[in-house]
């Protein structure tokens, strides 16, 4: 085993990868280690498929699973402190015997193309009667 700065080089794979995950956890990138953590495991019981990846596949995909968590827990927490007064899902829509916008136009909205183009959506209908119309400017 030798030292070279605070970096240790060891001939053993298990000590290094140990030492990675847990630097990964002090660094408090959780994700990220449990990233590194799954391809160990694919990489010890099937070896071939991960194996196959280069390194900057494999690194990308750590980052990637750290991204996707990080922003994942943004979401949750900035739902949390909107503190909505009822849970709604789009999922949860009732489209059965009511006119006006179908679920395909719901779910199109859902993409939020309308705010990547800057246009405004305007929804017209008689209040309380559950008819809509929407239309996109």
């Amino acid at each position: 085993m030798r030292i070279f700065g605070a970096r240790i080089i060891s001939r053993g794979r298990t000590m290094s990868d140990n030492a990675t995950l847990t630097q990964l956890h002090e660094l408090r990138l959780p994700a990220m280690a449990n990233s590194f953590r799954e391809q160990l495991e694919l990489r010890s019981a099937d070896g071939g498929s991960i194996a196959s990846l280069s390194f900057e596949e494999r690194f990308a995909l750590i980052v990637e699973s750290e991204w996707l968590d990080r922003r994942n827990k943004r979401t949750e927490r900035l739902i949390r402190q909107a503190a909505f007064r009822l849970t709604a899902a789009i999922e949860d829509i009732d489209y059965h015997g009511k006119k006006g916008i179908t679920k395909s136009e719901v779910l199109r909205l859902s993409l939020g193309g309308y705010i990547k183009k800057h246009a405004n959506i305007f929804l017209s209908g008689p209040t309380g009667v559950g008819y809509v119309k929407p239309s996109i400017m």
